[in-house]
Formats: C-alpha cells, structure tokens, sequence
C-alpha cells in the first residue's frame, strides 16, 4: 500500500508541476491576459509555499519537489500574466511589484528544498525532528492554513467566469488539471490515513492522522470547487473553439 501512496503522490505532483503550464503557452501566444481573475493565481502561488512548507515538516518529497518544480512553471505563468495585463489596469509600481513577489516567493521555495534535501537526504534529522512537540504543532498549523489556501485559490476565478460566462476562456488542460490534482490528492490522504490505521507508518505520531484528515476535508472542498469550475466551463464552451492548450 505503501508503494501506491508513493506512486499515486507522484501523480499528484506532477499534475501540480504542470497547472500552471496552458495559461503559460496560451498567454505566451495570445499575448494578452483576459478574463482572468489575478487574485487566483496569486492565491495559488502563495499556497504553493505553505505547502512547501508543510512537506518540508511532514517530510513528505513529492510535495516539496512538487512545490519546488510547480513553482518555478507557476512563477513564469504569472510573470506572463503581469507583463501582457492591460496597462490600463495596472501602474508600473504594480507591476514591478508583482515581479518583486513573484520572484521573492520562488527563492523561500528554492531555500525550502535545499533545507528538505540536507535534512532527508544528506544528513537525516540534521535540522529537525519530526516526532518533536514543536514539529507537530507547526505540523497541525499548516495542515489547516496550507489546505485552506489552496482550497480558496481558484474560487474567485470560477466566480467571476460563471458571473461572466467567459470560463470557455480557460485552456482546457488548465482546467482538467486543477480537477486531476484535487482528485489524485483525495485518493493520497484517504490511502495514508488508512496505511495510519493498519499500523504501516509504524511509531508516525497521532498528529500524523488528523492532519492528513484536516488536509482530506478541505482537499475535498478545493474538488468541489474544481468540478463546478469544469462544469461551468463545458456549458460556456459549447459552441465555441475550444482552447486546448
């Protein structure tokens, strides 16, 4: 079961590696960013570094190098993003601003996976101790923050696509991959709590379980929202070309 949970992770983060990659291609292409809703993809990408930091304390690698990898696609999505956003909209303080913290989170990301590959890799324990108190409760906090983030990050895009019936907008593999992840990472926190309960994680401590069952009920939450955002998008899109990629 084990090996499943594994394989099934890296499924999950391969599919957080590349969500940021159509609105890449397309906006690379198109050279304009419409219809979009900015909030989102700067939620995401703040969510992207919780979860760095939550692997990183659950000492879990498919979600650093997932974070890590996703990051620096995502990074250059909204780089894209900022440079063709309507002037109109935005001031070159902004703008320089936006580039400022998109760069600045991609660093903290970059330091998280170095510090992960020294503690888990090269010298194991070096820098934390999983089973220590202050580990777990840093543990419980981003299993309730990280979730919750991300969980609200494509809400303001699906509201506004749905208000303005443009989700059609949207690549299509942008929008089947936010709904893959969301599903493959269900399937990775139900198989973990009950390899918890088979005694498969060995001495793992209690906290292990709840906050794989917090991270379950608010994953679940981000699905829902994912599926509406897929839905709206296959009733917007009929009759129109379809933007694949």
């Amino acid at each position: 079961m084990l090996l499943s949970i594994e394989i099934i992770g890296w499924i999950a983060a391969i599919l957080i590696v590349v969500v940021g990659l159509p609105q890449l291609v397309y906006i690379s292409k198109v050279k304009k960013a419409e219809n979009l809703a900015l909030s989102s993809y700067w939620i995401f990408n703040l969510s992207l570094l919780l979860f760095s930091l939550y692997g990183f304390f659950l000492g879990l690698s498919q979600l650093v190098f997932a974070e890590l990898a996703g990051s620096i696609i995502f990074s250059a999505t909204l780089f894209v993003m900022i440079k063709y956003w309507n002037s109109n909209e935005m001031s070159h303080f902004k703008r320089k601003l936006n580039y400022a913290l998109i760069l600045f989170i991609l660093i903290i990301i970059i330091i998280i996976s170095l510090l992960h590959i020294i503690n888990f890799y090269v010298d194991a324990n070096s820098l934390l101790d999983q089973n220590s108190n202050a580990v777990k409760v840093i543990q419980a906090l981003l299993a309730m923050f990280a979730p919750f983030i991300g969980t609200l990050a494509f809400l303001p895009q699906t509201i506004k696509g749905i208000k303005e019936k443009n989700l059609f907008s949207l690549p299509f593999f942008f929008v089947a991959d936010v709904f893959l992840f969301n599903t493959f990472w269900i399937i990775v926190w139900v198989l973990r709590i009950h390899a918890y309960d088979l005694g498969l994680y060995g001495n793992m401590s209690f906290v292990f379980k709840n906050t794989s069952i917090l991270s379950l009920i608010l994953q679940s939450v981000s699905l829902i929202i994912a599926a509406l955002q897929f839905g709206f998008w296959i009733r917007d899109v009929k009759g129109k070309k379809i933007i694949w990629f």
